[in-house]
């Protein structure tokens, strides 16, 4: 009936509307969110170039500097794999999942995957990647200590040979609308680490040799993963947010339509309302006539 489909519509307006204060919510969350992930984003950046120039200036001033960190070998690559425990950002999670499923059919046995979030470590887990079982699963609680730490763990593996290269595969802030997914290769160096004008080649360090490139190259990796880590949580609060603001003006047009539908339906009440009056009279003045 009539009165039926109205009710409908008033329920699924009701239901539609606390869907769009949430998702507004969400919106004006992820936006505050964005802000304070830039600002860290860009202070931890500062210091990564502040690290490469260090790195690259040691490099270039110091002898013995360990092959291991330099020649590329045969071998497997370990991926960092950057992906978010939450979902509700539209494509953010699934475009670095599908990078790292075409990584893995491309590299067909030779690459291993360390997932740093709970989206990344399903996938792995789904699609039967070899993974590097780590202590630390959500990227978005890692701090800079645990970074260090697992970068540790990582170069132990790398010096002795279970990886020969490592990479971070992860989300890279464009603009504000959008990212692009990279896989950052981090050992062996690249050339830009190395590279660069410094004619400081009277330094001498303490510890010198190994013991100075394997601290170094610890910190260098922590600190390229914390702002990796950076990069991505901007990324995700970024893709949160444009999410969001769709999902709520989605809302918004569909209370539109429901509104003119319900408004119709009560039109067409009233109107079979009115018939149904009309209709009653007459047959009243009819019979009125008739019992004349």
């Amino acid at each position: 009936s009539m009165a039926d489909q109205m009710q409908a519509i008033k329920r699924r307006m009701k239901s539609v509307s606390s869907t769009e204060r949430i998702t507004n919510a969400m919106k004006l969350v992820s936006a505050a969110k964005l802000k304070q992930a830039t600002n860290r984003f860009d202070y931890i950046r500062k210091h990564l170039e502040a690290e490469k120039r260090l790195y690259g200036q040691v490099l270039r001033t110091e002898e013995g500097v360990p092959e291991v960190y330099l020649e590329p070998r045969e071998g497997e690559t370990l991926y960092l794999l950057l992906t978010s425990s939450k979902g509700l950002c539209g494509s953010y999670n699934t475009s670095i999942t599908k990078a790292a499923g075409q990584i893995a059919e491309e590299e067909k046995g030779s690459c291993c995957f360390a997932a740093l979030g709970t989206k990344g470590k399903e996938f792995c887990l789904r699609e039967g990647l070899e993974m590097l079982e780590t202590e630390r699963e959500q990227m978005d609680e890692m701090g800079y200590e645990e970074a260090y730490r697992l970068s540790g763990e990582v170069l132990e593996l790398y010096r002795e040979g279970r990886f020969t290269s490592i990479r971070v595969l992860y989300a890279s802030y464009l603009n504000s609308i959008s990212h692009e997914v990279k896989a950052a290769p981090v050992f062996p160096l690249e050339a830009g680490v190395q590279a660069g004008d410094c004619d400081l080649t009277l330094m001498e360090y303490e510890p010198a040799g190994r013991e100075l490139f394997d601290s170094l190259a610890q910190e260098y990796l922590a600190l390229y993963l914390y702002s990796a880590i950076a990069e991505a949580t901007l990324c995700e609060h970024s893709a949160r947010r444009i999410a969001m603001k769709n999902a709520s003006d989605s809302a918004n047009e569909m209370l539109t339509e429901l509104s003119i539908y319900y408004n119709r339906a009560r039109q067409a009440a009233i109107t079979s309302e009115i018939i149904e009056i009309i209709a009653g009279s007459e047959a009243q003045k009819l019979r009125g006539e008739a019992i004349e």
